[in-house]
Formats: C-alpha cells, sequence, structure tokens
C-alpha cells in the first residue's frame, strides 16, 4: 500500500480513509448513516438558502430571523446550517476523532 494518505472502498462499498498506509479506520453503519443524514441536511439547507420559494423561511427561528433582520440574514442562517452539517458530515464519513477517543469496538477489544 501506499505510504500517501488517501481512499479505498471495503467490501461494504463503504468509503474508507486510509492513515499512512498502514492503519485503517473501518466505518460502523451508524457513523455511516449520521455522516449520510448529515449530508443530506447540508444539501437540504443549501437548497433552502438559493431557491425561489418562501416555505423554508416559514419555520418559526427562521421567521424570526428573517422578521428581525431580513432575507439576506434568513439566507445565511441556512447557509450557516449547511456549512455546520457538511463540516460535521465529512468529519464524520472519514472517522476523524480527537486524539483520546477511541471508537466503540476498539475499546470493547481493548478489555
Amino acid at each position: 500500500m501506499s505510504k500517501v494518505a488517501g481512499f479505498h472502498r471495503d467490501r461494504h462499498w463503504l468509503l474508507c480513509f486510509v492513515v499512512n498506509g498502514e492503519g485503517r479506520f473501518g466505518l460502523s453503519h451508524d457513523e455511516a448513516l449520521v455522516g449520510t443524514v448529515a449530508l443530506l441536511v447540508a444539501g437540504l439547507s443549501i437548497f433552502f438558502a438559493v431557491g425561489p420559494w418562501s416555505m423554508p423561511y416559514e419555520l418559526r427561528t427562521i421567521a424570526g430571523v428573517e422578521a428581525k433582520f431580513g432575507k439576506q440574514a434568513a439566507r445565511g442562517v441556512w447557509l450557516f446550517i449547511a456549512i455546520l452539517s457538511g463540516v460535521s458530515s465529512i468529519a464524520i464519513l472519514t472517522d476523524v476523532r480527537p486524539s483520546y477517543a477511541t471508537p466503540t469496538a476498539k475499546a470493547y477489544q481493548l478489555k
């Protein structure tokens, strides 16, 4: 395997991250589900922010922002939600964790 970080597909057709060609962090099914849902929320939020319709702006929080600060600020809120969801989904799907955290499967193997 190459010493350069990259991507490959495992037998479950999930995209797994390869670190320096030596270690591989497997993606569990619940992480794949949560990451995919976060990615869908990011896509929908972008769709709502650039779309011409007013239905997404009838949500109570977004309507409050629109009433107080205007339509551009409400679009900004949708874009902010999209950015947060997108960054979260990328972090989940690439298995980014703090150095002190261990995946549940590895924690049970260590016991």
